[in-house]
């Protein structure tokens, strides 16, 4: 669950947090983003719907066509269950404010954003390495 992303990496859903936060996620359907804008918005309709992408800090358009991704599919009242992890090596790339404020225009679509501080390689493995613990929150996991 992305509730686990947040622990392996320390940090918070920048967006989507109360609403998807205990979404799961498979790690061998995760994709990185290395392509250009026009290429992962074809990817973002080619890929299932509950995908989790991985793309640098750096990379704007990415979470800015991510975001307008999610726009574009609930004014169609469509699902669309992907997430987006923003990695950049702490003390080397850090957030733009104008990445944030484009995060935050969005974030009544609640589209599931996280940042994290790691080379993006790094997050990639973290996460595919990560072994889920039991939780009572998760009711994917625990049944009353």
């Amino acid at each position: 669950a992305l509730a686990d992303v947040e622990r392996v990496f320390r940090t918070r859903l920048l967006s989507g947090g109360a609403k998807h936060r205990m979404r799961h996620y498979s790690v061998h359907g995760g994709n990185l983003v290395t392509t250009s804008v026009s290429d992962f918005q074809e990817n973002l309709h080619m890929k299932p719907s509950r995908t989790l992408y991985f793309c640098h800090v750096t990379r704007n358009d990415i979470i800015r066509a991510f975001l307008e991704e999610h726009k574009r599919r609930a004014e169609l009242g469509e699902d669309f269950e992907a997430a987006l992890l923003v990695c950049g090596r702490k003390d080397k790339y850090a957030m733009q404010d104008e990445t944030r404020d484009l995060i935050a225009a969005f974030g009544d679509l609640e589209a599931p954003v996280l940042h994290v501080e790691f080379p993006t390689i790094e997050a990639i493995e973290k996460v595919s390495n990560y072994t889920p613990k039991l939780t009572i929150d998760d009711p994917h996991r625990v049944q009353e």
